[in-house]
């Protein structure tokens, strides 16, 4: 059967699997993505929220991890740059190695 990374075993002695478990099982750390799981499978359903507020407030949490990415992104980024600076400055013959004054 294709997409075999959907499926989990369930764990010997479980009857029922509630969100936590399902979070668990396929080892989603990400505490947004938790959130926004959490949301999904019960959206509307709760009783203090309807649906639409639900899925607003999904895409409000899926908003900033995208947010959170690109932060991310960007100080990678600025540290990978920041190495290129000093490749540039020590050039590609690896005398800098060696004398730490050329710097």
């Amino acid at each position: 059967m294709g997409h075999e990374h959907y499926f989990r075993d369930v764990p010997a002695g479980v009857s029922k699997v509630d969100v936590y478990r399902l979070l668990e099982m396929f080892d989603v750390t990400c505490p947004v993505a938790q959130h926004v799981i959490k949301k999904a499978l019960a959206a509307g359903q709760r009783g203090h929220k309807n649906t639409v507020r639900d899925w607003s407030d999904i895409r409000d949490s899926a908003e900033r991890k995208l947010q959170m990415i690109e932060e991310d992104d960007a100080v990678t980024w600025n540290e990978g740059q920041s190495r290129m600076d000093n490749i540039a400055r020590n050039g590609n013959d690896g005398l800098a190695y060696n004398n730490p004054n050329k710097l």
